[in-house]
């Protein structure tokens, strides 16, 4: 039967977490041996890492389940080697020590969780964002705001795809079962073929690994129910070894006799119901298409960099230079796919996001008929010459089919400015023949935004370097620079892995 797949290397918040920050505080990279032998059993030692006793973890599986868990993604960097790129949660997790605010981020990690999962192998039939139904089950009333540990092992891993009108049915599902009696329920169980081996293995994922993580994570609270289901645990045989034979069990803790109930943390309620009343879960989860998202880096893009900012923009309640910085990257990249159908919002949104760059002097939004749409004055470093650059905002809900480029070439010299860079959320392969031998780039809102939000979160003076994009567009006028520019992202800010 298929069903979900969840990762289940390791089940402590501690261990994934020292992991995810080993990786993202070394700049110079990291060798992944050492860094799974320093971080790979249950003991810890006074000087803060895991003492180097226990079973050997194959190497590569901490930085796959940091992948699934949305820590950031693993990549391969133009000279072949690997790197891992932390997402923005990570870097939040990692930069305060606020119990709250560390449980907040660790909730839009379960917010991003989706089928299809780049680092996962859950099979192809499975299209949903499995984190939001999730949520947005525990915020409903009618269940009680709780899903009991069997009712997440019943229902939800043969989930494939979501609705409203699936949704309404699985409420209603779950209300009935309810009612069932423990043998009523253990029927139904043993009604499915195989079962022992399924279930088995589904409560080793849920109960073992995702609840448990999530739960030292400050997302959800374990209740003990000593009346559920009589105060019986279902047990369902894993493995028989000669004498010896292994159950998994619904137990709400490791050797407690009685099951119990999943709930969101007070900590987290309201940021989840604000996600929740923004993003539905009955969206469709991204994945390359061809369409939309052309490449595997693409979606690596969008799923790690681009989706959580809109969800940490919605949820942020701080006001500071990050959140500050996120609210322009976010709503530059917004604009470009949904902004109003004239492009004014884009262009709006476009300006505070070119004054994030150190090198810009001013922006002025121009746009209008024999206008280019804004007009930057930049600063050459290290020689502080100004320069002019235009910049044209193309607002689509799918990629750019043409660029008018003698148009374009007539605002260039009306405003005695060196390029033109065009901003658009896709192109298509037709626009790289229309820009061939101008002066003219093109680059995708996403990559210029992730780039431009490491920057800035990066550096102590809370802008980006836009003299690095300067010299790829030098070198590369008449083009697309979008790849070259997720190059050099990934490569300034991506963790090389040796």
């Amino acid at each position: 039967m298929h069903k979900w797949i969840i990762d289940k290397n390791v089940n402590s918040k501690d261990i994934l977490s020292e992991f995810a920050a080993i990786i993202s505080n070394t700049p110079n990279g990291f060798n992944l041996e050492d860094m799974v032998s320093r971080t790979v059993t249950q003991g810890r030692t006074n000087e803060g890492y895991y003492a180097e006793r226990g079973s050997t973890i194959t190497i590569g599986v901490r930085l796959l389940q940091a992948c699934f868990y949305m820590f950031g993604y693993s990549t391969n960097l133009e000279d072949g080697k690997k790197a891992f790129m932390p997402s923005p949660m990570t870097l939040n997790i990692l930069s305060t020590e606020d119990r709250t605010e560390q449980a907040k981020n660790y909730l839009v990690n379960l917010f991003c969780m989706q089928y299809p999962h780049p680092f996962d192998w859950t099979p192809e039939c499975f299209k949903l964002y499995f984190g939001r139904l999730i949520i947005k089950l525990l915020l409903d009333a009618r269940l009680q705001y709780r899903l009991y540990i069997d009712e997440f092992v019943w229902f939800l891993p043969f989930i494939e795809t979501i609705d409203h009108e699936k949704y309404e049915e699985l409420v209603a599902s779950i209300l009935e079962y309810r009612t069932y009696t423990y043998d009523e329920k253990l029927a139904l169980f043993q009604s499915v073929e195989d079962y022992e081996k399924l279930f088995a293995n589904v409560l080793h994922e849920i109960n073992y690994y995702l609840l448990r993580l999530f739960k030292d994570f400050g997302v959800f609270n374990l209740v003990s129910d000593a009346a559920h289901n009589g105060g019986r645990l279902f047990r369902f045989l894993h493995s028989n070894t000669g004498n010896t034979s292994t159950y998994r069990n619904d137990a709400y803790q490791s050797r407690k006799k009685n099951s119990g109930y999943v709930e969101l943390t007070d900590e987290v309620k309201e940021a989840a119901q604000s996600l929740i009343d923004e993003f539905s879960p009955f969206d469709s989860p991204s994945q390359v298409d061809g369409i939309e998202i052309f490449t595997r880096e693409d979606w690596l893009t969008n799923l790690y960099q681009i989706e959580p900012l809109r969800y940490l923009a919605c949820i942020n309640t701080n006001v500071d230079r990050k959140s500050e910085i996120t609210v322009i990257v976010n709503e530059m990249v917004r604009a470009s796919r949904f902004g109003s159908r004239d492009g004014k919002e884009f262009e709006e949104a476009l300006k505070p996001f070119m004054e994030l760059f150190s090198e810009t002097i001013n922006v002025e939004i121009l746009s209008g008929a024999g206008n280019t749409d804004l007009l930057c004055t930049m600063e050459e470093l290290p020689s502080e010459q100004k320069y002019n650059m235009n910049v044209e905002a193309k607002t689509r809900g799918t990629s750019l089919e043409k660029v008018d480029t003698p148009r374009i070439n007539k605002h260039i010299r009306k405003h005695g400015s060196k390029f033109c860079i065009i901003v658009a959320p896709r192109f298509s392969r037709g626009v790289s023949d229309d820009i061939n031998g101008n002066k003219i780039v093109t680059l995708r809102a996403e990559e210029f935004g992730t780039y431009c939000y490491k920057e800035c979160t990066s550096s102590r003076t809370g802008t980006a370097d836009f003299s690095s994009i300067l010299n790829i567009i030098k070198a590369n006028m008449g083009t697309d620079i979008t790849t070259k520019v997720r190059i050099l992202t990934e490569s300034r800010y991506g963790l090389v892995v040796r």
